[in-house]
């Protein structure tokens, strides 16, 4: 695996009612760095997003459209998705130096780790 490679995964959650959480793996040049994401939910009439080019948006509902939307934290930072959090690091650093290439298969990360 190469500098940028990313693989992200569902953490393991001891009861039901545990918040769901996800782990991004990032191959860095001499190790792997583990990266937490927070899934949240929130009753909203306004969504903050990051956009494809990085740039903040705001969806607008009114307020009889409200509903529960799910949202990604890390790093202090917002996401709509998944998608969106991956767009946004493979064209910022996510650490010095270092960008997300490409999502590496679960297959390779079990037979990379034996």
């Amino acid at each position: 695996m190469e500098p940028g490679s990313y693989i992200v995964r569902e953490g393991t959650r001891q009861n039901a009612s545990d918040p769901v959480t996800l782990t991004l793996f990032v191959r860095a040049a001499d190790n792997i760095q583990r990266f937490k994401i927070e899934v949240k939910t929130e009753l909203t009439s306004t969504l903050e997003a990051t956009t494809q080019n990085g740039e903040e948006s705001t969806n607008t509902l009114d307020a009889n459209n409200a509903k529960l939307v799910d949202f990604y934290l890390m790093g202090g930072r917002k996401f709509a998705s998944v998608d969106l959090l991956i767009s946004r690091y493979k064209s910022e650093e996510i650490l010095d130096n270092l960008f997300l290439s490409h999502p590496v298969s679960p297959l390779v990360c079990q037979i990379s780790t034996k």
